[in-house]
């Protein structure tokens, strides 16, 4: 049985917080008593995902979350001991995110703007985390190989390296074939810092839907369709164009790595 905090609950739901400032509800518990509990919300705060993520790390330890963008796992305002990077710096992401309907106050300040230098060389510290957290990341990294080897050098020797990944299965690369180990080994080999074109066309050829949306639940009976992408702009291959014809149209909790290759 999960204790409920009403402190935490409207930090996790702001649309409860909301209701609750406009006097829809005297409290939180009030609304979890009678809507929040049914509809699946969770009493202490903790979604299943961060109680995925925080299986095994110390939360009173020093962290990095990597791109949290507009949903960290570890903000600071929760009282997480946290160092945050992403792609962009915080003003950047509003800008980013404004008029996509999210709470644009969930942004964190970012420490650590990565342009695809090794994380030890950016972040100037190694051995340093107790921690290292990175949701629906890792299937965007060009290298995943040197990313982990890279983030084993910022962890302390019993560091975690927790990792949510998103299922194939459920989302828009419903189409795309799996990465295979020999495609991980050739992208360390060239020390690879952007996606190939042939990565770039492959995404957006192989991209899925299912009732419009980019993401659907384990529940949906049925498989994505097919999108249909018309290339307006020639992908390029380093500094040579590829001009193409209009065409048809994911590990979690990882502890600390070490490949040596």
């Amino acid at each position: 049985m999960h204790t409920f905090n009403e402190s935490q609950y409207l930090a996790l739901y702001p649309d409860v917080a909301a209701a609750v400032k406009a006097g829809a509800f005297k409290s939180g518990y009030e609304h979890y008593q009678k809507y929040g509990k049914s509809e699946g919300r969770q009493p202490n705060g903790l979604s299943p995902r961060e109680r995925a993520v925080f299986h095994i790390i110390d939360k009173q330890g020093t962290g990095l979350e990597i791109g949290p963008s507009h949903n960290p796992i570890a903000p600071k305002k929760k009282g997480y001991k946290v160092q945050i990077l992403d792609h962009c710096s915080a003003n950047e992401l509003r800008a980013k995110y404004q008029g996509h309907g999210l709470n644009l106050d969930n942004i964190e300040e970012v420490d650590f703007v990565w342009q695809g230098q090794p994380l030890p060389e950016l972040i100037g510290k190694t051995h340093y985390y107790d921690w290292i957290i990175a949701s629906h990341v890792v299937e965007h990294i060009p290298d995943l190989i040197s990313f982990l080897q890279q983030c084993e050098q910022l962890l302390k020797p019993n560091g975690v390296l927790s990792l949510v990944v998103p299922d194939k299965r459920y989302c828009f690369d419903y189409f795309q074939p799996l990465s295979t180990t020999g495609m991980l080994l050739d992208a360390y080999a060239q020390n690879r810092t952007r996606p190939s074109a042939g990565q770039v066309f492959d995404h957006f050829a192989n991209t899925a839907t299912a009732n419009g949306q980019i993401a659907w639940s384990t529940n949906y009976k049925g498989g994505g369709t097919r999108s249909f992408t018309r290339f307006s702009k020639p992908i390029r291959n380093g500094t040579k164009p590829i001009q193409l014809m209009s065409t048809p149209m994911c590990i979690v909790g990882v502890s600390h790595p070490s490949l040596s290759l």
